[in-house]
């Protein structure tokens, strides 16, 4: 048998049921390829496609299916015409319960159709929004705030970002601003109040407690003075935490000029009597102690401070311990303490000791001396009156001290 004997059925599709003349083709059929490519009958029957002669029993069609595991190929056409072989068009209804789409037809191109071309609305219509319309665009995100703190914030509302302001949370303060008496740098020029009529600002180991005059935060020390000595250096005075005070007894005029040259010597100047309780009473004028009006033993260094430690540490029982007025001289407990020991004998301003610990020298134009003793100190009797802001001592046996001033005008 010869290629002269092949038929081939050239009908689209076979209903489900039915017999075919000649033999199946379906979609692409691999046989249609080797009829097209003229191979012999024997190869022809080899590959398992059936020819007229050899086709002895019925060969009943298959309805079609979507099986991944049946490959089809899509050979391309050699001449014109062989379009109606290979093409693979949409059986009419009914010959197929499965509805090919472009994802379960093997072969089928994925492309997307053109759509077709919109119809524009009528007069009048309103035209819809990109945020109405899918597809149209996407609406503007809503602006994200800047977060504080950033470069470009303006927190203060002055009209200066934060990197250009050097204080953002105070609209006082910006560039360019006018300088004001207020311990700030309104200007932004990297100096505090250097207007002429502005105070100076008061050292670091000074407190401001007025517009006009600085004062040690400190009791004075020696510039040797440690936390076990008191030191012998008297070049000049200096205002430190945790170091023995400068003091002498007897006090006497010799000494009160001693004091105000290692005051000199340190830039400063004697406190004047009325400096010195100014600061003492705090921002409360009038107030009786450093630390408020109600005497407290423990506040500050005084003749009574230690008689509970003294109990303690001798085995005394609480009831038997006394802590009446000048109990400090029943124990022998009494004793100076380092500057700054007492963190609660302060006020406002921030000064430290200026109730007890030692007496403190201030220059005096009412006192026949010419100086004033004030503020008590360790070793005095009767404490809760005079270990206060307005007691003057009047003799001269005691254990005296100081400390500096400093006026805050500018050279």
């Amino acid at each position: 048998m010869d290629s002269t004997n092949l038929q081939v059925d050239t009908t689209r599709a076979t209903r489900p049921g039915t017999r075919s003349h000649k033999f199946r083709l379906g979609p692409f059929s691999p046989c249609l390829v080797l009829l097209l490519a003229g191979i012999s009958t024997s190869a022809f029957v080899a590959a398992g496609c059936h020819t007229n002669e050899s086709d002895d029993a019925a060969v009943t069609t298959a309805p079609t299916t979507n099986t991944p595991s049946s490959p089809t190929a899509t050979p391309t056409p050699s001449s014109a015409g062989d379009d109606d072989c290979l093409s693979n068009p949409t059986p009419p209804p009914g010959d197929d319960d499965t509805t090919r789409t472009p994802e379960n037809t093997p072969g089928a191109s994925t492309a997307t159709p053109t759509p077709p071309p919109s119809t524009p609305p009528p007069s009048g219509t309103p035209s819809p929004s990109p945020s109405d319309t899918p597809g149209q665009g996407t609406p503007a995100p809503s602006p994200t705030p800047t977060p504080a703190g950033t470069p470009t914030q303006d927190a203060d509302g002055d009209g200066f970002p934060a990197a250009s302001d050097c204080d953002d949370a105070d609209p006082a303060v910006y560039p360019g601003a006018e300088e004001q008496c207020d311990t700030k740098d309104n200007d932004c020029d990297g100096l505090t109040d250097e207007d002429a009529g502005c105070p100076a600002p008061c050292p670091e180991d000074m407190v401001a407690f007025s517009d006009r005059v600085c004062i040690d935060r400190y009791e004075a020390s020696r510039p040797d003075a440690t936390e076990n000595s008191a030191g012998t250096d008297e070049s000049r005075a200096t205002s430190r935490p945790g170091v023995l005070p400068w003091m002498v007894n007897p006090m006497s005029s010799e000494q009160l000029e001693t004091f105000a040259s290692a005051c000199k010597a340190a830039g400063k100047r004697l406190c004047t009597a009325d400096e010195w309780h100014d600061a003492c009473t705090g921002p409360d004028p009038g107030t009786y102690y450093v630390y408020g009006d109600s005497f407290d033993r423990e506040a500050c260094n005084c003749v009574d401070s230690f008689c509970d430690d003294y109990c303690a540490d001798h085995g005394i029982q609480d009831a038997e311990c006394s802590l009446s007025p000048n109990c400090g001289y029943e124990y022998n407990c009494f004793h100076v303490v380092p500057t700054g020991q007492f963190e609660s004998c302060t006020n406002a301003f921030g000064t430290f000791d200026m109730n007890g610990n030692v007496w403190e020298a201030v220059s005096s134009t009412s006192d026949a001396r010419g100086y004033e003793l004030r503020g008590g100190a360790f070793n005095c009797a009767s404490a809760s009156s005079r270990v206060n802001c307005a007691y003057n001592a009047t003799w001269e046996s005691l254990y005296a001290g100081f400390r500096c001033c400093l006026d805050r005008t500018r050279g």
